[in-house]
């Protein structure tokens, strides 16, 4: 978003999505990496393997994250 010159910008901008949003998120991809994972291991898929553990992990830090929060 833009403002003119001279324009006061708010102090309080919010975001545009929740923490109940990204929380179900990050579980949606918590469990869409585990299945990719366990798939691409059947299949031996070393690159898809990788990116589903990436997922996992990235998932589950981000939800501990929210749950210190």
């Amino acid at each position: 978003m833009r403002y003119r010159e001279g324009q006061e910008i708010p102090d309080n901008i919010e975001p545009h999505i929740g923490d109940a949003s990204m929380a179900f998120t990050a579980v949606l991809g918590l469990f869409i990496g585990i299945v990719l994972t366990i798939l691409a291991r059947k299949g031996r898929i070393m690159w898809l393997t990788v990116w589903g553990a990436v997922l996992v992990i990235i998932s589950i830090i981000y939800l501990a994250y929210l749950g210190l929060k």
